[in-house]
């Protein structure tokens, strides 16, 4: 069978309930899964399933009504496939599947997450709720390096457009002075005293895009197929541009 056909499988599996363990319940809302599927991904579901561990793993159901019932099920289709859809998903969105993973330990989602992340808010960071995100991102990203990647975005972001941010009236500047270390993280990138976690890529081979024709610089590698870091498409081919095409001088 395919990758393809694995995948639609398990996702059948998914939907459907078919041979499911244990269930994660939100509320209102009931989720069939699987010990083999959940377990070696996290161990936070390795715990919970444990017989005796704690009272879940006596019923198992595992009750996490004070999380995102959606960002369960994004989370639960990335365990399921390797991916999560990202149509009509807001930059909050994103960003309570990041809280999400970080919660239950999936270190993979919270990686996919920033990338995803970063590149709706790149297109979006006009929006009124971009203020609100780089709150939430400073709120919920642990500390330390573990969380440097995050705040990189939300800082590389403002520091780019600072002077649009600055006279739209969308809250920014009131962030700034509620958030103090998004304040002084984005005073040093624009001074040049940080050096953005996100923002440095390795030097290698030069690529372009042929979703959305973003070009970037990488590691090279033996695969024709890459992650797009601006429209965030793992499926889609990139082209080495080394041999026929030079990098423009602003791309990244």
């Amino acid at each position: 069978m395919s990758s393809q056909g694995l995948k639609a499988a398990a996702m059948s599996c998914l939907d459907s309930g078919d041979h499911s363990d244990f269930t994660i319940k939100c509320n209102e809302r009931e989720f069939k899964v699987h010990k083999m599927v959940l377990c070696p991904q996290s161990s936070f579901f390795a715990k919970a399933v444990q017989k005796y561990a704690f009272q879940e793993g006596q019923t198992g159901v595992i009750p996490m009504d004070h999380d995102d019932p959606d960002a369960i099920g994004s989370m639960l289709r990335f365990l399921y496939t390797g991916d999560y859809d990202t149509e009509n998903l807001t930059m909050q969105a994103h960003l309570k599947i990041y809280a999400l993973a970080d919660k239950v330990d999936i270190t993979a989602l919270k990686t996919l997450s920033e990338d995803k992340f970063n590149a709706i808010a790149n297109a979006n960071w006009k929006d009124a709720t971009f203020p609100a995100c780089i709150r939430t991102a400073y709120e919920i990203s642990p500390p330390g390096t573990e969380g440097d990647r995050l705040r990189s975005i939300v800082v590389d972001i403002a520091a780019k457009h600072i002077t649009e941010l600055a006279r739209l009236d969308n809250g920014f500047r009131q962030t700034m002075e509620a958030v103090a270390e998004f304040g002084a993280d984005l005073v040093e990138t624009i001074s040049g005293v940080r050096k953005s976690t996100f923002a440095i890529k390795p030097k290698g081979a030069n690529y372009r895009c042929y979703n959305c024709d973003y070009k970037w610089s990488g590691e090279p590698t033996s695969s024709r197929s890459n992650f797009c870091p601006n429209c965030a498409d793992f499926t889609m081919f990139v082209n080495s541009l080394s041999r026929s095409t030079t990098l423009d001088t602003d791309c990244h």
